[in-house]
C-alpha cells in the first residue's frame, strides 16, 4: 500500500504538525499575558468605577459651600490610584492649614477621608488611598507654621487608620507618635533644617532630659515603619515610594538631634566624672590606684 500523504489530503493535520512543544510554550504564555491582561483592565475599571462614584458623591454634598475646594482637593490628592498625590492640591493644602478656621476644617476633612478610605468597596481593591490619605496628613504637618500640629497634638485620638491595612496602620502609628512627641516637647525635631540650631543645644540639663524620650520613641517608631512589601505591589508601589521619601525627610534631622543630645549627655557626664574626681583627690579618697579605692564602684 502506497504511503499517503497527509499534508495534501488532510491540510489541518499539517497545520498540527507544525504545532510543536516549544510553539505551546509560546502559546501557553500568550495566553497567560492575555488572561493577566484582561484582570487587570477589570480591576482597572472597578476602580476607576469607584472613584468617579466617590467623585459624584462629593461634588453632590460639597458643591456651593465654603469649603468646596479644600474637599477637592483631598479628594484629588488621596484618590484611589496607582498615582502619587499631585502637588497643586497638597499646595493648596499647604497654604490653608495656616488660617486658624481653615486648619481645624482640614482636620475634620483629613479625619473623614480617612475613615472613608477604609471602607470595603475603596479598601478592597488597593491599599493606596489609606497611605496617600496619611501622606497628605503628614505633609499637612511639615507644613507653614507649628499651628496645624499643634492643633493635631491635641487630638492624637482620632488619627485611625484602616484596620485592614497593614502599611497604613504602621505609617500611621508613626504619625500619632509624631504627635505625641510634640506635644510632650513643644517642638517639631523632624522639621530642623541647617539653617538653624537645634532646640537640643538650647535646653538646660532637665529640659534635656525631658526631651530626649519621646524624640527616641519618635525616632524608633519611625524605623518601625518597615513598607518595602507594598514596593511589590504595582497597585501601591508609587504610593510606598512616596511615604518612604517623606520618612526620609524626617528622619535626617531626628538622627541630628538625637547626636546632638546623646553629645551633650556625655559631656555633662564627663563633667561630673572629673568633678568628683578633682573633690575624691582633693578629700584624699583618690589614691590614683583602682584596687581598694573606695570610688571606684562609681566608675
Amino acid at each position: 500500500c502506497p504511503e499517503v500523504n497527509l499534508q495534501i489530503w488532510f491540510p489541518k493535520l499539517h497545520f498540527i504538525s507544525l504545532v510543536k512543544k516549544h510553539h505551546f510554550a509560546h502559546l501557553s504564555k500568550l495566553i497567560a499575558k492575555c488572561s493577566m491582561w484582561a484582570e487587570s483592565l477589570t480591576e482597572h475599571l472597578k476602580r476607576r468605577a469607584a472613584v468617579l462614584a466617590e467623585r459624584v458623591e462629593l461634588e453632590l454634598s460639597v458643591a456651593g459651600t465654603e469649603y468646596a475646594p479644600l474637599e477637592r482637593a483631598i479628594f484629588k490628592a488621596t484618590k484611589n490610584n496607582t498615582k502619587v498625590p499631585k502637588e497643586k492640591h497638597v499646595i493648596a493644602l499647604h497654604r490653608a492649614v495656616s488660617d486658624g478656621d481653615s486648619g481645624k476644617t482640614i482636620l475634620k476633612m483629613l479625619i473623614r477621608r480617612l475613615k472613608e478610605v477604609g471602607q470595603e468597596r475603596i479598601s478592597s481593591g488597593s491599599f493606596a488611598a489609606g497611605l496617600k490619605t496619611l501622606a497628605v496628613w503628614h505633609r499637612c504637618l511639615n507644613s507653614g507654621d507649628n499651628s496645624f500640629i499643634q492643633l493635631c497634638s491635641q487630638y492624637v485620638h482620632v488619627l485611625e487608620p484602616p484596620a485592614q491595612n497593614p502599611l497604613a496602620l504602621m505609617y500611621g502609628s508613626y504619625i500619632r507618635e509624631l504627635l505625641q512627641a510634640f506635644a510632650k516637647c513643644n517642638h517639631a525635631y523632624q522639621r530642623e533644617t541647617d539653617y538653624e540650631d537645634s532646640k537640643i543645644l538650647k535646653l538646660s540639663q532637665s529640659e534635656l532630659i525631658g526631651h530626649v524620650p519621646p524624640l527616641l520613641k519618635q525616632l524608633n517608631k519611625l524605623l518601625e515603619c518597615d513598607l518595602q512589601g507594598g514596593l511589590m505591589d504595582g497597585k501601591t508601589r508609587c504610593s510606598v515610594q512616596y511615604v518612604i521619601n517623606l520618612l526620609v525627610l524626617d528622619a535626617i534631622p531626628l538622627f541630628k538631634a538625637v547626636d546632638l543630645a546623646m553629645d551633650r549627655i556625655r559631656g555633662a557626664a564627663k563633667t561630673r566624672l572629673c568633678l568628683a574626681i578633682y573633690t575624691a583627690i582633693d578629700s584624699g579618697l583618690w589614691t590614683g590606684d583602682r584596687r581598694g579605692n573606695k570610688l571606684a564602684c562609681l566608675f
